[in-house]
């Protein structure tokens, strides 16, 4: 994939991220739990524990947020008065067509609203940077379990400190760091059954009878 090479990652396996320079990373994604309201105090109690940690960290971390899916209902407000003005203006104009159109698109927007943008998402990235960097004594280091052990201890530390500060965290498997990797610039969320790539695509994906969850 195009982002993988400019990102030069060499492979991903056991929820890991190998790039060919020799260094490892994890990615946690992390969300505040909408039903968890707290009182000012609380604030400022976790605040001061998220410093506590991060200035105690003797490795790097990166902490970042995709802004890709902060306009997305506006995004899908405009696909879909794009959609329903072609239905109106269509020649052979289809009463039930327009009606199952309406129904999924109310349900697309209570999806999207509970799956991309009531909830941020952030994630913090764990990494490991490599013992060697010449060339020849990579393969040394990719064989290196030591150096994958390390970098695992890291990400349930960091895991347990988000958890215990009211943090919901998720470490992410292959599959979805391949996602992330490979569309971090486009719309896309996880689904039970797959991922939804754009608003269009999610559209097309319906009218070709793949539903990924759709209820009529």
């Amino acid at each position: 994939m195009k982002q993988f090479n400019r990102l030069d990652i060499q492979e991903v396996k056991d929820d890991t991220i190998v790039f060919k320079d020799g260094s490892f990373c994890c990615v946690l994604a992390v969300s505040i739990p909408l039903e968890k309201s707290k009182t000012a105090e609380e604030l400022r109690k976790n605040m001061k524990q998220f410093h506590q940690w991060l200035t105690s960290l003797d490795y790097p971390i990166q902490i970042c947020a995709r802004s890709v899916n902060y306009d997305l209902d506006k995004r899908l407000l405009a696909f879909r008065a794009k959609v329903e003005r072609e239905l109106l203006l269509s020649k052979e104009k289809n009463r039930e067509k327009i009606l199952e159109s309406k129904r999924f698109f109310d349900w697309f927007e209570r999806f999207i609203f509970d799956n991309a943008t009531a909830q941020r998402l952030y994630y913090v990235t764990v990494h490991l940077q490599p013992y060697y960097r010449r060339f020849w004594q990579r393969k040394r280091l990719f064989n290196s379990q030591p150096r994958l052990q390390e970098l695992k201890k890291r990400m349930m530390a960091a895991k347990k400190n988000l958890d215990q500060m009211g943090f919901d965290s998720k470490l992410l498997d292959d599959a979805q760091l391949v996602n992330l990797y490979s569309s971090y610039y486009l719309f896309s969320f996880y689904h039970d059954k797959g991922y939804y790539e754009t608003i269009e695509s999610s559209y097309l994906k319906w009218k070709e009878g793949d539903t990924h969850g759709y209820q009529q």
